[in-house]
């Protein structure tokens, strides 16, 4: 359980999350945030996943997927979860 005192520090740090993972968070932002998700295991591992989405939405972008494969169920997927720990 996160302590009330850390509760709004902790919301702040996991809204942030996906662009944490994007890359689209100022120097600033990182500075306040990046410490919060070294602390916290809950958003290490919501980091993690963020981190798995933004890759796997950034290959569809460039077409890296070929016609057939499972990006969402197959070895593009379950390589990306084993490479974060899922």
């Amino acid at each position: 359980m996160i302590a009330s005192d850390d509760s709004a520090r902790h919301e702040e740090a996991w809204l942030s999350l996906p662009w944490l993972a994007n890359g689209r968070l100022s120097q600033a932002e990182r500075d306040k945030i990046e410490p919060h998700v070294r602390t916290c295991a809950a958003c290490r591992e919501d980091y993690a996943g963020e981190t798995v989405l933004h890759q796997l939405l950034s290959a569809l972008h460039r077409g890296v997927f070929e016609a057939g494969d499972e990006p969402f169920g197959g070895a593009h997927f379950q390589g990306g979860l084993a490479q974060h720990g899922g």
